[in-house]
């Protein structure tokens, strides 16, 4: 009997199936899909076998079972060829979408396994092979062609949305198919039909549903790609999970050996919890997942011991408690929240993501999400503030400062969205748009003319750290023919300190092609009057704070005019920030300052309006 193929496809099936159920697995939905087709697999396999064994003693056999069982072989066929495709859709529907699918896909099914029963079918056995063809086979090959074609149809539609695994898996095992179906059509004697399927199924395990290829072998945990595919289907499912994630910080390196078997001893003590499942994060953080909150709180005991101060291990670890993850949309908003309260509550080893955590970080999520569009949509907008020169009685400068149009047309501050713009390193594109918008309208409005001087654009930290700036900053003013005198650009002492050596070469070539620099903030933070040495700055500008403390307490006044008298004697002018009252206007111009910024004069002002302000107020003086 020529069984031999379907024997060693039947061999290699069924240690398939051993590997596969032997094996920890998340419980996906695809992981199910994909269980069921190795069993109709191998339930083609066994009827391909039982087929042959059947014609061989028809002899012997009623011929009616001898039939029943060639037909049922040739209707698995049609069956595990109408399985590929059902795999195939599972990245592209949704669970409750995907079950309608197969109901739906299992009734036309049925259909055509009617179809081949009801259909004749004719038996060739000729020494030891046998075979079957006739109407009920060449409708076999045309249901299993269609599907093919619906199947090569989903993979060509639905390219993109595929994981690009089960696509290539797919694809592989269709051409599998196709060649044995080809061979065994115009060779009927060769039966290849059942090894090409299983030969499709291992191709399948080995590309997407191997077990062990989801498993961190060091730790013995799920690895991150699994904790994303777990949470998006609990999402999906509005299943009620509660989650810790514990950030795993110390002293040592984190490739060090000492760290690495801590943490392994930590995982092995929590085995006991056997309804928890554990994911490895970036880096060395750790997540912790179950529907049983009875044992993820007696997990989160054990973790109060674990990370206690004299542990040393794990003496900088954190751990974040959510309770419920269904409440979200993406994986990624549970990942980043959990991070976002460690940041959010600095010391703090055990953190319970409270409803007030959660709050705080969607209107985080929101904002970031306005930032996105607006840059987009270009609904970042400059707007100027006016800056008076003592000396010349008149507004000879501006600072240029971003505000965000929402759809309504209302404004965005800059204190809400610029702390976020920092975090999610936004801020470098919205300090190029500002940058850009300037740079526009010097060249096409009235400021020059009107008794501007030159307009100051803040640079952000991370703006400072780009090796590149200067050549981003030049070709912007060549693309809008901005003389460099007319742009001043202020870096902050944070800056100043963590990109010097950077920021010194891209401040050398901005000068020499005629841009000059403030210092911003100065008094604020970190501030060290070796700033004002080492950088070659024109400006420096009092922050806010410290001109307000200028008329409160005379150890603020006492620093102010040393800074005044060491910026004066460097040949450096000096600008207020923050001046609200004309008492602070006098106390300013007494004290010697050189340049006034504040709401006595003006609020940051539209371009529009800024030009107004200036046609009414410099020319008036």
């Amino acid at each position: 009997m020529n069984i031999e193929f379907q024997v060693c496809g039947l061999i290699l099936t069924t240690l398939l199936l051993v590997f596969y159920t032997s094996h920890k697995k998340l419980g996906l939905y695809s992981e199910q899909v994909f269980f069921r087709m190795l069993l109709m697999s191998m339930l083609l396999l066994v009827l391909d076998i039982a087929s042959v064994i059947a014609i061989a003693c028809m002899n012997v056999w009623p011929m009616s079972l001898v039939y029943f069982i060639c037909k049922a072989y040739v209707a698995s066929i049609v069956l595990i060829s109408g399985s590929v495709l059902s795999y195939l859709v599972v990245d592209v529907l949704q669970e409750t979408r995907h079950r309608k699918f197969l109901r739906r896909w299992h009734i036309l099914t049925l259909v055509e396994i009617i179809v081949v029963f009801l259909l004749p079918i004719k038996i060739f056995s000729e020494n030891d092979y046998v075979y079957t063809y006739g109407p009920c086979t060449a409708a076999v090959y045309s249901m299993v062609a269609v599907n093919f074609i619906l199947t090569y149809y989903c993979i060509l539609r639905y390219k993109r949305r595929i994981n690009p695994r089960r696509y290539f898996g797919v694809s592989l095992w269709l051409a599998i198919w196709a060649m044995a179906g080809v061979i065994q059509f115009f060779n009927s004697k060769l039966l290849l039909v059942g090894i090409a399927s299983s030969l499709g199924m291992v191709t399948l395990y080995i590309l997407l549903e191997n077990p062990d290829a989801n498993i961190n072998r060091r730790f013995a945990c799920f690895k991150p790609e699994a904790l994303v595919a777990f949470l998006k289907q609990a999402l999906i499912k509005k299943k009620k999970l509660g989650l810790l994630n514990i950030s795993v910080e110390s002293e040592h390196s984190l490739d060090s050996e000492i760290l690495f078997a801590s943490v392994s001893q930590m995982l092995e003590s929590l085995k006991k919890y056997n309804e928890v499942l554990v994911f490895k994060g970036a880096a060395m953080n750790f997540v912790f997942v179950s529907s049983n909150e009875v044992q993820l709180n007696a997990l989160a005991k054990e973790f109060a011991f674990v990370i206690a101060p004299q542990n040393y291990a794990f003496m900088g670890a954190t751990v974040a408690k959510l309770t419920d993850v269904s409440m979200f949309e993406h994986v990624d908003d549970i990942l980043r929240l959990c991070q976002y309260a460690k940041e959010s509550m600095p010391g703090q080893k055990m953190i319970d993501v409270s409803e007030g955590i959660i709050a705080n970080f969607s209107n985080r999520r929101k904002i970031e999400q306005e930032i996105k569009d607006a840059l987009a949509e270009n609904r970042v907008d400059v707007y100027f503030q006016p800056i008076y020169s003592v000396r010349e009685k008149r507004f000879h400068s501006a600072e240029a400062l971003a505000r965000i149009r929402k759809y309504d047309n209302s404004l965005l501050m800059p204190s809400l969205f610029i702390p976020v713009a920092e975090t999610t390193g936004s801020i470098v594109d919205i300090g190029y748009r500002i940058f850009e918008k300037t740079c526009a309208f010097l060249t096409s409005s009235e400021a020059l003319s009107l008794g501007i001087d030159f307009i100051e654009v803040n640079l952000s930290v991370i703006q400072c750290e780009d090796e590149f700036l200067a050549d981003r900053l030049i070709a912007l003013m060549e693309k809008y023919k901005v003389d460099p005198r007319r742009i001043n650009l202020e870096i902050t002492e944070t800056a100043s300190i963590q990109t010097k050596e950077i920021l010194l070469s891209n401040m050398k070539r901005l000068i020499e092609y005629g841009v000059t620099f403030s210092l911003d903030d100065f008094g604020k933070g970190e501030s060290n009057l070796m700033y004002i040495i080492d950088m070659p700055v024109s400006f420096v500008k009092l922050d806010m704070d410290m001109s307000k403390a200028y008329f409160n307490t005379p150890k603020a006044r006492h620093v102010v005019d040393a800074v005044e008298k060491m910026s004066h004697g460097l040949g450096l002018s000096l600008v207020a920030e923050g001046i609200e009252t004309a008492e602070e206007l006098r106390g300013m111009e007494k004290q010697g300052i050189d340049y006034i910024q504040g709401y006595y004069f003006s609020k940051p002002l539209s371009q529009k309006d800024f030009v107004e302000f200036l046609r009414t107020k410099n020319e008036c003086s």
